[in-house]
C-alpha cells in the first residue's frame, strides 16, 4: 500500500505568458516528481491553479486599459494550453476566482479568528491623492533602505531580498502616475505570527534533515529576525471579499472596500484545489476543459490528504516564495487547530537566467515557451531543463548549451545507443529480440540505476537523477562497443545475440527511467520495443526473447548548430 502524496505547485499570476524560467523553477520538477511517485505505486494528487487576484493582474489590466477579469479570462486558457504542450500531468489545475476557493479561504480565515490568531490593527498604507485611493504595494516603488537599490517594490527588494514595511521605503511614488505617495491610516486584519512563534520554530527545526540546507537556513533566519503580525487584508476592490466576524471586537470598518491579501488566499489554494478535485470527481457535471486539466485517477476523499498524519505534502516553488511556504502557510494551517497536514518537503528552486541575465519581458530578454516547444520538441526542452534545474544555485539557459546537450547527449548518446542496437536486430533477426541471458554486470548496473535514480527523485534531487540515467546510457554504449557487435554478428552470431539481448534490456530500463523526465520520448521507445510499463520495477521492464520490435528509425533528432546563431540573433547577441 503506497502513501498519499500531495504535490503542490506554486500558483502563477495570470498576467502574461510564462517563460522557460517558470517551468524550470517549479512546474516541470513537480511533474517529474509526481509521475515518478505514481509509477512507484503511491496515491498522488498534483494540484495548482492560476492566481487571479494578485496586483500583477490589476497592473496588467491597467496597462491594457481593461478589467482584471478580462486579463484572467484571456491568460488562464493560455497557461492551460502551455502546460499541455509541456506535457504536465496535473490532476487538477484550477484558479482562485472559483466559488469553491473563495469559500475555503473564508472558512480558514474564520477558523483562525475562532482560535484567536486574527487581530485587528490600524496600520499605515500608501495613499495617492492624485488617484484618491489606497495603493497596493506593487503599485508603489521606491529606494530600498537596506541596499539602496532604486525602483524596488514597497513590500520587498528584488535586489537584496529584504522584506519591507511601508515606513521603510525611501522616496515612495506611484507606479501609475509617478506622483509622490503618502502613508495614511487604515484598519486591517492581521495574522498573529508571534503567538505561533514557538510552534513555527519547532516545525522548521523538525525539518532540518529533510529540507535543502539553503531553505532550512533561510527559514531559520526569517524566524530569528522576529516574527511580526502580518496584514492579511488590504484596501483594494479586486480579490476575495472578507466575511463579517461575530466577535464585536474584530468588526472591521470599511470592510466592503477591502479584500484578502493575495498571498493569504493563494496558499490556501492547495487545500481548496484538493477539495475541489474530489467535488468534481464525484460530480456528474461536465468539467470545462478550458478551465481545468482534470485527470480523474486518484481515488479517496480530500481528507485522505489533509487530515491523514501519514500523507506527505511536497511544495514546488521559486526561491522568492520560501517565506510563504516555510513560515506563513504552516502558521495558517496550525492556527486553525483542525489537524491539517503540514508541509513535508519544500522543493524550492533558485532562478534560471537566460544567457547570464534575468528573464525580462519588457526588455525582450525572454524565450517564448510555446515557440521553443513547437520548434525543437517537448523531449528536447524537458531533457535540457532536467539536467539544468536550479536546485542549489541559479542556473543559466544558453542556446549553445541547449543545442549541444540535445545533439551530444539525447541524440548522440541515448538515441545513438537505441538506434544502433535496434537497427542491428532489425537487419539480422527480422526485428525480433534474439535469445540471450542477462549478464550479471548488466543486471547489477540496471538495478543500481533504478535504486539510485529512485532515491534521488524521492529527495527531489532531479538533476542528480537525470545525470544517473545518462550514466546508464554511457554504460550501454560501452557495453555495445566492448562486445564489438558489428564484428560478432559476422563471426559469432550466438554471442552477438546475447550482447544484443542485454543491450535491449538496458534500453528497456532507460525507457522506464526516462518516463518521468521525457514521457513522450519514453513512450516512443516503449512502442519500438513493443512493450508497456506501469510500475517502477526493473523486473517488469524485462523483455522476452522473440518479442517483435517495431523499430522505425531515430526517435530523437539533431538540431542544426546554426540555430544557436539564429536564436542569439533574436536576443541581439553578436558573439556566441
Amino acid at each position: 500500500m503506497g502513501k498519499n502524496i500531495l504535490v503542490c505547485v506554486a500558483w502563477p499570476y495570470v498576467n502574461g505568458d510564462l517563460h522557460i524560467g517558470h517551468f524550470a523553477g517549479a512546474f516541470l520538477p513537480a511533474d517529474i516528481f509526481a509521475r515518478y511517485q505514481r509509477v512507484k505505486g503511491n496515491t498522488v494528487l498534483m494540484v495548482s491553479g492560476s492566481d487571479c487576484y494578485g496586483t500583477p493582474v490589476t497592473v496588467q489590466a491597467d496597462k491594457e486599459k481593461t478589467t482584471p477579469q478580462r486579463i484572467v479570462d484571456e491568460y488562464h486558457p493560455k497557461v492551460v494550453s502551455l502546460y499541455k504542450l509541456f506535457g504536465l500531468e496535473y490532476d487538477l489545475y484550477t484558479r482562485t476566482n472559483t466559488k469553491n476557493h473563495q469559500e475555503v479561504t473564508r472558512e480558514l480565515f474564520k477558523d483562525l479568528a475562532k482560535e484567536g490568531y486574527i487581530t485587528k490593527k490600524t496600520s499605515k498604507q500608501f495613499y495617492s491623492e492624485t488617484d484618491k485611493k489606497f495603493l497596493p504595494d506593487r503599485y508603489v516603488e521606491g529606494k530600498c533602505p537596506n541596499c539602496g537599490a532604486e525602483k524596488q517594490r514597497s513590500d520587498q527588494c528584488e535586489v537584496c531580498g529584504k522584506l519591507l514595511s511601508p515606513e521603510e521605503v525611501i522616496e515612495p511614488y506611484s507606479k501609475l502616475t509617478g506622483a509622490k505617495v503618502a502613508l495614511k491610516e487604515t484598519e486591517h486584519y492581521f495574522i498573529n505570527l508571534p503567538k505561533e512563534a514557538e510552534a513555527i520554530t519547532n516545525f522548521v527545526e523538525s525539518h532540518k534533515d529533510i529540507w535543502r540546507n539553503d531553505s532550512y537556513q533561510e527559514s531559520l533566519a526569517f524566524i530569528k529576525q522576529g516574527l511580526n503580525e502580518r496584514a492579511i487584508t488590504r484596501d483594494i476592490d479586486w480579490g476575495i471579499e472578507i466575511p463579517e466576524l461575530e466577535d464585536k471586537d474584530l468588526k472591521l470598518s470599511g470592510i466592503k472596500d477591502k479584500r484578502f491579501y493575495v498571498w493569504f488566499d493563494a496558499v490556501t489554494g492547495y487545500l481548496s484545489a484538493t477539495i475541489e478535485y474530489f467535488k468534481l470527481k464525484n460530480s456528474k457535471e461536465n468539467v470545462d476543459p478550458a478551465m481545468y486539466i482534470y485527470n480523474p485517477k486518484t481515488e479517496g476523499k480530500w481528507e485522505d490528504f489533509w487530515l491523514n498524519p501519514d500523507s506527505e505534502h511536497y511544495y514546488f516553488m521559486g526561491k522568492d516564495n520560501l517565506l510563504f511556504h516555510a513560515i506563513i502557510w504552516p502558521a495558517q494551517l496550525m492556527g486553525t487547530n483542525k489537524g491539517y497536514t503540514l508541509p513535508h518537503f519544500l522543493a524550492r528552486n533558485q532562478f534560471m537566467n537566460l544567457e547570464g541575465k534575468k528573464f525580462s519581458k519588457s526588455r525582450g530578454w525572454v524565450i517564448d515557451s510555446r515557440e521553443v516547444i513547437e520548434k525543437y520538441g517537448v523531449d528536447t526542452v524537458r531533457f535540457y531543463l532536467s539536467l539544468n534545474f536550479p536546485e542549489s544555485k541559479d542556473a543559466n539557459f544558453t542556446w549553445k548549451d541547449f543545442v549541444e546537450t540535445n545533439n551530444s547527449i539525447l541524440v548522440g548518446n541515448i538515441g545513438n545507443f537505441i538506434n544502433r542496437t535496434l537497427s542491428f536486430i532489425n537487419a539480422n533477426y527480422e526485428g525480433k529480440l534474439p535469445l540471450g541471458t542477462l549478464d550479471q554486470n548488466v543486471k547489477e548496473e540496471i538495478e543500481n540505476t533504478f535504486k539510485s535514480v529512485g532515491e534521488s527523485i524521492d529527495k527531489v534531487r532531479l538533476v542528480e537523477a537525470a545525470q544517473r540515467i545518462c550514466e546508464l546510457s554511457n554504460f550501454g554504449n560501452k557495453y555495445f562497443n566492448d562486445n564489438k557487435i558489428w564484428e560478432l554478428i559476422k563471426t559469432d552470431k550466438e554471442r552477438a545475440s546475447v550482447a544484443l539481448y542485454n543491450s535491449v534490456q538496458i534500453i528497456s530500463a532507460l525507457a522506464k527511467l526516462l518516463h518521468p523526465f521525457i514521457p513522450e520520448g519514453a513512450e516512443k521507445i516503449a512502442k519500438e520495443l513493443n512493450v508497456t510499463f506501469d510500475k517502477w520495477d526493473f523486473d517488469l521492464t524485462m523483455i522476452a526473447p522473440g518479442n517483435q520490435l517495431n523499430f522505425t528509425g531515430p526517435i530523437f533528432r539533431k538540431i542544426d548548430p546554426i540555430e544557436i546563431k539564429v536564436e542569439n540573433d533574436k536576443l541581439n547577441i553578436k558573439e556566441v
